[in-house]
């Protein structure tokens, strides 16, 4: 149903198409992340640009920025206020609260409405409702999975082996057999992939944890998912007992040497991802369709094992978005290749896969394998669009996008869906807090404060009240109290 649901939005805006399309060329300037450089990613580029230049007469100079690399360059280009048209944003990187309240991005309601019906039509009204600001969409969705179920990643050549049941693992102490057994027999194999960057840690787990995070990323202000109270209470998730435990845990492991004693400079993991070093991962969405995804992008078996129930979570529905340059010289035609993206099954999967017969090769109607050792492999089929338009991978059901919807449809709601957060009145607090998180987060996530770790956390949660951590929560509450308010009015 769904899948024939999707199918007449594609028609749609492929009869609206033309209408769209007006004279005189244009160039969209396009910062995103991935694992970058691509041998053949100008060869992708230039095949995707054939296409959006015949569809809406306009090309893409594609800024695909490394991992490691990309939240450094967005800020820069856009506190400098350099020219782009579309930058990646989510809750977790490049945060879309911060940069609304920073006046970044571009209003997009009247622009999605006139340019993207396609688009709009493929997302639920809710899920636009939870990138709203002051009532206002800033971001344009990237539907996927929208509900957040936390996950252990185990290397499964490295599970045979030891005979190991993933299935006891409901809290982090219960990894540390497994992890003991792969530092005493494996020494060249690191037992967790925690590190700076790309490992997971305390975000990746935090719903495990049982929090749902209002401001973003490792900013200040959380509520319990299991709160029931009439109205939701933000606290400050780095003085609860969940958060101390975390940091006692990952501060052992480093000194047990679970966490390899360079992992606060390793800003990128996917070397160590791709040669198959660590025995475990945890954190991220744990989803229908994971192990093969791994497969065909690192070439070896993993085993994904749930450690959350599914939360259907405001945090989760931003997690992978769009925002358009407030000074975009071109925001219409931004929209009209964010339109065409979203809807244009061939453009989408020759960003998600590569070229057919060179990178990959078609083995059914929505089947692909990808080709050993290509030159392009970027693995981020959730970052480039609706991903209800990717081909499936071998190991993954042809029913594998109406399960996923089916999921979103059926999680768990958190007490924060639905509350659009609105950072402007403490946006001041919000940049002073994130420089305290950016000057201590990696330090006490990768463990690395090892036997000092409780006076780390004492120093951080210090320095985050002299920030302002306490206005942000307050703050948090009081549109909290008016939400809920005005739902009973």
């Amino acid at each position: 149903m769904f899948k024939k649901i999707l199918c007449g939005v594609i028609m749609v805006t492929l009869l609206l198409a033309p209408q769209l399309v007006w004279a005189g060329p244009v160039e969209l300037i396009w910062y995103y992340p991935g694992p970058y450089p691509q041998q053949d990613a100008d060869m992708v580029f230039e095949a995707a640009n054939e296409i959006i230049e015949e569809k809406i007469n306009a090309t893409v100079d594609f800024k695909a920025q490394n991992w490691g690399d990309y939240e450094d360059k967005i800020r820069l280009v856009i506190a400098a206020g350099e020219d782009y048209d579309l930058c990646f944003t989510a809750n977790w990187f490049n945060n879309y609260l911060q940069n609304v309240s920073k006046g970044a991005f571009l209003p997009l309601d009247d622009l999605i409405d006139e340019y993207a019906p396609g688009l709009k039509a493929l997302v639920p009204t809710a899920m636009w409702d939870a990138t709203r600001v002051q009532g206002k969409i800033y971001g344009i969705i990237n539907y996927q999975i929208s509900c957040m179920t936390n996950g252990a990643y185990f290397q499964k050549k490295m599970v045979d082996k030891y005979g190991f049941d993933v299935t006891t693992v409901k809290v982090m102490e219960d990894l540390e057999p497994f992890l003991a057994l792969i530092k005493e027999y494996d020494p060249d194999i690191y037992p967790t992939g925690i590190v700076s960057s790309g490992g997971g840690n305390w975000a990746g787990w935090i719903t495990h944890f049982g929090f749902d995070e209002v401001v973003g990323r490792d900013l200040p202000g959380a509520v319990y998912i299991d709160d029931t109270g009439a109205i939701p209470t933000a606290i400050n998730q780095y003085k609860t007992d969940e958060f101390k435990k975390f940091v006692g845990t990952v501060a052992e492991w480093f000194q047990k040497g679970y966490i390899r004693s360079d992992a606060l400079a390793i800003t990128d993991a996917q070397p160590m991802t791709k040669a198959a070093q660590m025995g475990v991962s945890f954190g991220g969405n744990c989803k229908p369709g994971n192990d093969a995804e791994w497969l065909a992008a690192h070439g070896y078996e993993i085993i994904s094992y749930p450690i959350s129930e599914p939360v259907l979570k405001t945090s989760s529905i931003i997690s992978t978005m769009y925002g358009i340059n407030r000074n975009s010289k071109n925001p219409e035609k931004a929209m009209m290749f964010m339109e065409l993206l979203n809807t244009d099954v061939e453009l989408y999967n020759l960003l998600c896969f590569g070229i057919e017969g060179v990178h990959y090769n078609k083995v059914g109607p929505n089947q692909i394998e990808l080709v050993e050792g290509s030159g392009y492999v970027p693995n981020t089929a959730w970052l480039f669009g609706c991903q209800f338009n990717a081909y499936f991978l071998p190991g993954q059901a042809d029913t594998l996008w109406e399960e996923t919807h089916a999921l979103n449809m059926s999680a768990k709601p958190s007490p924060l869906l639905g509350f659009a957060f609105d950072p402007v009145p403490i946006k001041t607090e919000i940049a002073q807090c994130q420089a305290v998180c950016d000057e201590y987060m990696r330090t006490i996530d990768t463990g690395s404060s090892g036997a000092d770790w409780e006076a780390t956390l004492a120093e951080f949660t210090a320095k985050l009240d002299e920030a302002g951590a306490e206005k942000i929560i307050s703050e948090i509450n009081t549109q909290l109290k008016l939400w809920k308010l005005l739902e009973l009015l």
